[in-house]
């Protein structure tokens, strides 16, 4: 069920409804708190909507949880408007 809710997420995201994505994104984490992919993509929404400060705080969790975003968003175009903040490569690093 997770999995099907992230992806439902990502497809409210593709499509620009993100309060709609937001939701979807927490409806998994309330099933497993765990769940790296979900708060990446929380991540995703929050930077896309200028919310960097959500972005940080989500994309943490998603490292936290899975290293492997650490990678993921250095090259991610959703970040493109944080990839000079300091904050932001400090957590990349």
């Amino acid at each position: 069920m997770t999995v099907t809710l992230t992806s439902k997420g990502l497809i409210y995201t593709y499509m620009g409804q993100y309060n709609k994505a937001l939701k979807a994104y927490d409806k998994a984490l309330n099933i497993n708190p765990k769940y790296a992919n979900a708060w990446y993509n929380m991540s995703c929404v929050y930077s896309l909507l200028d919310d960097t400060d959500s972005a940080l705080l989500y994309l943490k969790f998603a490292i936290e949880y899975d290293s492997y975003y650490k990678e993921r968003a250095k090259k991610d175009a959703d970040f493109k408007k944080m990839q000079n903040r300091e904050d932001f490569k400090s957590l990349l690093k």
